[in-house]
């Protein structure tokens, strides 16, 4: 098992891949092509993420969501700059 330390949705906005792959073994290229919007994480991997940060399943699908969204936003103002 992994970090047992429960994770705010302030915190997980601000953790960075390597952090998210200590705390749930998932690999950092997973966690960039979710939250770049080129692929999406089953509803179990979601589930087991909630479960590894000791988050609700609702919390961090919203947070999720708003993660990949200030990504997404990231690289569209990247591009047109």
């Amino acid at each position: 098992m992994y970090v047992c330390e429960s994770t705010s949705k302030e915190k997980f906005l601000q953790l960075s891949y390597r952090d998210l792959r200590q705390r749930t073994g998932i690999q950092i290229s997973n966690w960039s092509k979710w939250f770049n919007g080129t692929m999406s994480p089953t509803l179990d991997t979601l589930r087991r993420i909630a479960n590894d940060l000791d988050m609700p399943l609702l919390e961090l699908i919203e947070v999720f969501e708003e993660r990949r969204s200030r990504t997404i936003q990231r690289s569209k103002e990247i591009e047109s700059a």
